[in-house]
């Protein structure tokens, strides 16, 4: 009876272990594929990265000059969306520091063109940047294009 009670245990921790350790896989999966991104428009800073996974993507935090946000913008050729009056959505928006700030710049770009297409083969259906040039804080926001 001792050695079920034990193995019931073992086996418990053993899930709960597994299930933190493949979140914590697919937020690096995220956060490479996000400072890959960042890498390849020439941005070798390599900044700090504080990621979150969702369903569909995830976003990271990141720390970024404005001249980096400019070139990141421009090299994927992101347009700029206005945030004014527009709902909290799922991920950065959704941030108390970046939910409907006077001081945020946003923008975006879907479809996947080359730019979004990852060395690793994962590639990216959208990415919206929104940024805060009063705390130099950059929330890139990402969904992964499917099949």
């Amino acid at each position: 009876m001792r050695l079920i009670g034990l193995l019931l245990v073992v086996i418990w921790v053993t899930v709960a272990c597994g299930s933190e350790t493949a979140q914590n896989a697919a937020q690096t999966g995220v956060q490479v594929d996000i400072r890959d991104s960042i890498a390849a428009q020439g941005i070798l800073s390599a900044p700090a990265l504080d990621c979150v996974e969702t369903d569909s993507g995830g976003y990271c935090l990141a720390t970024l000059e404005p001249g980096e946000v400019e070139q990141f913008v421009r090299n994927i050729g992101m347009s700029p969306i206005n945030t004014a009056g527009t709902s909290v959505m799922e991920g950065c928006s959704a941030r108390s520091d970046f939910a409907a700030q006077p001081a945020l710049t946003a923008y975006e770009v879907s479809g996947g063109p080359p730019p979004l297409t990852l060395p690793g083969g994962n590639r990216f259906s959208s990415i919206q940047l929104f940024y805060r040039e009063d705390t130099q804080t950059a929330c890139i926001e990402v969904t992964y294009a499917t099949g």
